[in-house]
């Protein structure tokens, strides 16, 4: 069984220049992207909090043609 790494190697060495460049650029943008961790549920809470905007104003202006 081959590493991810050799895999990869044998399916990009004989694609076009074009198609690895893309391949690369996309592995890179993987790379780039921070490590997607547990997230604190709450850490948004009150977010909204003194706004004056509720569940049905954001209903209205997302659907305007229903609320007639």
């Amino acid at each position: 069984m081959s590493s991810v790494a050799e895999r990869v190697y044998e399916i990009t060495r004989n694609l076009p220049e074009s198609k690895a460049a893309e391949v690369l650029r996309f592995a890179e943008a993987l790379q780039a992207e921070p490590e997607a961790g547990e997230s604190d549920f709450f850490a948004l809470a009150g977010l909204w909090q003194g706004r004056d905007i509720d569940a049905a104003a954001l209903r209205r202006k997302a659907w305007p043609e229903r609320s007639r």
